[in-house]
């Protein structure tokens, strides 16, 4: 005789389960009792009629089946045991699915309904069967299972709710901490201003495109005159005018590249993909339409004159580096100025 715990019930579901299906009785859960309780040895009378029937015939028909289940085991007792094993199916079910319409209250209910009916008495299972008191003893054994299950199956849906709030709040953390980073880049990488990016931000797009051995030209941009402007008709007015260059080179060349303010009245314009000639002949077209502003102080409603600027372009080279395309930029603004400003030089 097999005594009750986990190890020997497993075995018993080993061997129960081939001999059903070798005296080909259907696997429900009334035969699958009968069955059971036979290979459990735990009935020695209901033993000794089924091996008297093996001795008659090579194997039990449905009929003997349910005489014997008539006899031996009481069907109320399974049906309710059915009903049980229902309602747990439908709380595991729920515990495990994320994605289930029913609410954690809905979940609770159920359990605590299948409470309910221990504790009204609805099912008594110490007077289901009369035949066996290790019979008794098996289905006390099912319904505390059953109890710890509930409670375990009630307590991972409350832990998963908890665990998903808790992610949920996290990741609505996260994507603030990244919407605040990303302002902070922006605020960092933006020229206050102009409203263009700044040096900072020329710098590590330079980097970028060196590293990746993308080709580009660049052009140096450089108001003449400047430090005179500003001590003519004021910082204000020479704010309004730096403003009004990065806005319309902006405009004229968001298409095909980026400008940056670079430092005082100078400006660098990064054109991707673009030759030395083109750049230079953008060149010459950005200090045409610079040459040709009509400026106006609104405050005093004098005239200013006609703004200009010189400009140094050049090329990536093969293996060069920021500093050397940097520097042949800026040596070719030093001969636009030293030939008399209002130019271009490409090297």
């Amino acid at each position: 005789m097999f005594q009750d715990n986990l190890e020997n019930s497993a075995t018993i579901f080993k061997l129960t389960i081939p001999i059903m299906q070798q005296q080909n009785i259907p696997i429900t859960p009334h035969y699958y009792n009968l069955w059971y309780t036979y290979m459990k040895q735990s009935n020695l009378l209901l033993n000794e009629q089924v091996d008297a029937i093996l001795l008659r015939k090579p194997a039990l028909s449905l009929e003997d089946c349910d005489a014997l289940i008539h006899t031996f085991c009481n069907q109320s007792a399974e049906h309710k045991l059915n009903k049980l094993q229902h309602q747990l199916g439908n709380i595991s079910k729920q515990s495990q699915d994320e994605n289930s319409e029913f609410s954690d209250q809905g979940l609770i209910e159920q359990a605590s309904q299948l409470e309910d009916q221990f504790n009204r008495g609805e099912i008594d299972f110490e007077h289901l069967s009369n035949n066996s008191q290790e019979h008794n003893q098996d289905l006390n054994y099912i319904v505390n299972t059953i109890r710890d299950l509930v409670s375990y199956c009630t307590q991972i849906k409350k832990i998963s709710l908890q665990l998903h709030e808790k992610l949920t709040q996290q990741t609505k953390e996260i994507q603030g901490l990244k919407q605040l980073l990303a302002e902070f880049e922006m605020e960092h990488n933006i020229d206050e201003l102009t409203g263009i990016s700044n040096r900072t931000a020329f710098d590590e797009v330079i980097t970028a495109l060196i590293k990746q051995q993308c080709y580009f030209s660049l052009i140096l941009i450089d108001i003449d005159h400047f430090k005179a402007f500003n001590q003519t008709y004021g910082t204000k007015t020479g704010d309004k005018v730096l403003q009004l260059i990065a806005q319309k080179v902006r405009n004229e060349c968001s298409s095909i590249g980026e400008i940056y303010r670079f430092s005082g009245g100078k400006f660098a314009l990064v054109l991707p993909q673009i030759n030395l000639d083109n750049a230079s002949s953008l060149a010459e077209a950005i200090r045409i339409n610079i040459g040709d502003l009509i400026l106006t102080n609104k405050q005093t409603g004098q005239s200013v004159n006609n703004l200009t600027i010189s400009l140094g372009a050049s090329e990536y080279l093969d293996n060069d580096t920021k500093d050397y395309i940097l520097k042949r930029a800026e040596h070719a603004l030093f001969q636009a100025k030293q030939s008399g400003r209002n130019k271009v030089m490409a090297i």
